[in-house]
């Protein structure tokens, strides 16, 4: 109860600051003059003259100055104004050395824009999930560090064909699901039905009918694909990213529904993804359409489909476990059915009519192996490639900073040493050395804010710049160059 009456109080004290401080003050001085007029008339009907009994009253009453600050303190705002009028002073010292000010902002601009930037680049690019729903519960088959390949054993197996996708996502149980994706992307010529003009260039991802629904994603508009989708007898449908028909449709709300001609072929548009949704790979230039699987061989006429091919790995393939999964078991699990499909398929009746490359087969599958990895990131390619270079751009950055801190401590001793006189003369008349320290402490606290403003600035600018930088002739990159509030928490630290 103590607590929280002392809780009442402060909140009390508070409101009292922040809003009627002006009108306590006034209220507070016109009690003090009813004491005084009081205590003056009183003096005056027992025949005292009215100089005499207003001077009396004055005295009588005390201080006005000091008892108006004993009340302020036990309102607990003596430190609040001693910081303002500190604050203030460090202000008036800054403007009177604009030039000194100008390089310390500038020079702690530069440390703390740098290291937020990359900061911020780090957190986007390896720390942050997919935006989709519970992003931790998601498993992928493979490190996802191999690209699509022709034939042959991977070892450590990464992408799958459409035959050998199929046989796992039917033979793990521990999976509640299991999508898959194609490993990069396909380029796409996409019109309006009945608009003769050229059509437009976009780029398209071959995924199952239930990706959306592994992933979470809900859609912005329409609807997301569905496993009926994905069936060589349904009708050919694709979902748009937002981003396509912001841009690219200028977000026209009858689209959905509509026919789009992709690559000569009619295809109904279901749905738009959220905004926030680029894919299950951080990369730049994410898809613009998913289409179904089964639509590959509708797209690609007169080559062979990759659909029939079970030899051709061009998928990758990612789910959620059961709850209570343990995935060490799942990885040994789909270790132990992929190397039953590699007999199955290398060593069975496709390669009877020659025992060499059948005898070579026997003797590597044994080797192959899949490991269930945790994938809140998604396809961690990407990730993986930008890591070593964003770790020697948080080294380089944290050299910077080192520098820029040496600068500053460098150009306050300096400012110091020719503030020493002015020290010595506020020490002799009487100010004390906590006083001075304090207000020193002020300016040093005041400097690094406004640093630290500019550096936000130029966290920003540095990150847009590294982006172009690493994505030179990428149209769009799904990072975001805002610090987040994490990175805001370290930029406070650094100041």
């Amino acid at each position: 109860m103590r607590f929280i009456e002392w809780l009442g109080e402060q909140a009390r004290r508070g409101r009292m600051l922040l809003s009627h401080r002006d009108r306590f003050d006034q209220e507070m001085e016109e009690e003090m003059r009813l004491h005084r007029d009081l205590r003056a008339r009183e003096l005056l009907e027992n025949g005292a003259q009215v100089n005499d009994a207003s001077y009396a009253a004055q005295r009588k009453f005390g201080n006005t100055l000091r008892l108006r600050e004993e009340i302020h303190q036990a309102w607990g705002w003596t430190w609040i104004d001693s910081l303002a009028r500190d604050f203030k002073y460090a202000g008036r010292r800054l403007r009177k050395s604009p030039g000194f000010t100008a390089v310390a902002v500038l020079t702690l601009a530069l440390g703390i824009g740098a290291n937020t930037a990359i900061f911020t680049l780090v957190q986007q690019v390896i720390f942050n999930p997919l935006p989709v729903a519970h992003a931790s519960e998601l498993y992928s088959l493979g490190d996802n560090k191999n690209g699509c390949c022709s034939g042959g054993l991977q070892d450590d197996f990464s992408v799958y064909s459409y035959p050998l996708y199929q046989y796992l996502r039917d033979h793990t149980p521990e999976f509640s699901d299991l999508a898959g994706f194609m490993a990069g992307s396909v380029s796409l010529g996409v019109r309006r039905e009945g608009d003769h003009a050229a059509a437009q260039f976009f780029r398209g991802e071959f995924v199952s009918g239930n990706y959306f629904s592994v992933l979470g994603v809900d859609a912005r508009a329409g609807r997301m694909l569905a496993p009926t989708d994905d069936q060589r007898s349904a009708p050919p449908v694709a979902v748009m990213s937002y981003r396509a028909w912001q841009n690219r449709f200028a977000s026209d709300p009858n689209l959905i529904g509509r026919t789009l001609i992709i690559r000569g072929i009619p295809v109904t548009l279901a749905g738009i993804t959220p905004p926030e949704f680029f894919g299950d790979t951080l990369a730049s230039d994410p898809p613009d359409f998913w289409m179904p699987i089964s639509m590959e061989a509708l797209l690609n006429p007169g080559q062979a489909s990759l659909l029939e091919h079970w030899n051709e790995y061009w998928l990758y393939a990612i789910g959620r476990l059961r709850p209570g999964t343990d995935p060490r078991a799942v990885q040994a699990h789909a270790t132990t059915e992929l190397q039953q499909w590699l007999k199955e398929n290398y060593v069975g009746d496709r390669y009877s009519s020659d025992p060499y490359i059948a005898a070579r087969y026997t003797k590597d599958i044994p080797k192959q192996y899949i490991n269930v990895i945790p994938a809140p990131g998604g396809v961690i390619s990407t990730r993986d490639n930008n890591r070593s270079a964003l770790r020697l751009l948080m080294v380089i950055s944290a050299l910077v900073l080192l520098i820029a801190c040496a600068n500053i401590a460098n150009l306050l001793l300096a400012r110091s040493t020719a503030s020493r006189y002015q020290i010595a003369v506020r020490l002799a008349l009487g100010a004390s050395r906590s006083h001075i320290l304090r207000q020193t402490m002020t300016e040093g606290v005041l400097l690094a804010l406004l640093g630290g403003a500019a550096g936000l600035g130029v966290s920003v600018a540095t990150s847009r710049g590294i982006l172009s930088l690493a994505f030179r002739h990428a149209d769009y990159v799904p990072i975001s160059t805002t610090p987040s509030l994490p990175v805001l928490g370290s930029l406070l630290l650094f100041l």
